[in-house]
C-alpha cells in the first residue's frame, strides 16, 4: 500500500544495517527542489512505521523540512525486513562489504542457510560465504574493511592468517599498504620454517631396510 506519512511517525530501525547516513546536505537540496521521488519502505509498529529502506532519504526529508514524505507499507516479519535492507542497499551500492556480512550472518542466525540466503538477495553462494568470512577477522580489521582503509583483496588475503589474529593486526598496522605481500612474505617464512624442522627432526641417513643398520658413515666389518 502506498501512502503519504507524516515524518514524525516515521521511526529508524533499530536494528538497520547501514551504521551511518553520511552526508545527506546535497541530497537534501534536491528532496527541497523536487520531493522524496522514491518511496520509503515502511512496517507497522506500536510507536508508528519503521523504516526499512531509505534511511538516508528520510535522514534528507528532514534537513529539507519535508512533513511527509511517500512510503510504501508492507507488513514484514524479521527475516524479511533484513532482506529487504540488505537488497535494497546492496543494489545502491550504500552498504560495506563488512555491513553486508553483518545482514547475511543475521539472516543466518534466524535460521537461513547459505543457499537459501543467497538465492533470496539474488547472489552467489560463493559471494555470500565470502561476505561472510570477513567476520572471521579481528574486529579492528574489520572496521579497516568497512570504512575502506583495508581493500576488498587484501581482506581476502589475510583470511590466510585467520588463525593468527595478533599477525593479520601487525601486518594491517606495520604494512598498510602493501598487505597482500605482507602476507604471501609470512606464509612463505612460515613454510620455510616448517621445512626446515622437518628436516631437523629427521635423522641424517635412512636404515637400510635389510639389516636395520644405517648406511651412512664408516662400518666396520664384522669378524
Amino acid at each position: 500500500m502506498f501512502e503519504e506519512i507524516e515524518i514524525d511517525r516515521l521511526v529508524e530501525a533499530s536494528d538497520n544495517l547501514r551504521r551511518r547516513v553520511g552526508n545527506v546536505t546535497e541530497l537534501a537540496a534536491s528532496v527541497r527542489s523536487i520531493g522524496v521521488l522514491e518511496p520509503l519502505l515502511v512496517t507497522p509498529s506500536p510507536e508508528g512505521f519503521v523504516v526499512v529502506a531509505g534511511h538516508r532519504r528520510l535522514a534528507a526529508a528532514r534537513k529539507a523540512e519535508l512533513a511527509t514524505v511517500p512510503c510504501v507499507i508492507r507488513e514484514m516479519d524479521a527475516v524479511e525486513r533484513v532482506i529487504a535492507m540488505v537488497v535494497e542497499n546492496e543494489q545502491r551500492t550504500d552498504l560495506s562489504p563488512v555491513e553486508a556480512a553483518e545482514g547475511y550472518f543475521r539472516l543466518i542466525d534466524l535460521g537461513m542457510t547459505q543457499r537459501e540466503l543467497a538465492k533470496r538477495v539474488g547472489r552467489t553462494a560463493k559471494h555470500v560465504a565470502s561476505r561472510l568470512a570477513l567476520l572471521e577477522l579481528p574486529r579492528s580489521t574489520r572496521e579497516g574493511v568497512h570504512r575502506g582503509e583495508v581493500s576488498l583483496g587484501a581482506a581476502q588475503a589475510l583470511l590466510m592468517l585467520v588463525d593468527t589474529p595478533d599477525v593479520i593486526e601487525e601486518i594491517v598496522s606495520e604494512q598498510p599498504d602493501d598487505i597482500e605481500r605482507a602476507v604471501i612474505r609470512h606464509q612463505s617464512i612460515v613454510e620455510r620454517a616448517a621445512a626446515a624442522s622437518q628436516m631437523d627432526e629427521s635423522p641424517d641417513s635412512p636404515p637400510d631396510e635389510t639389516t636395520g643398520r644405517f648406511s651412512g658413515g664408516d662400518q666396520t666389518n664384522d669378524l
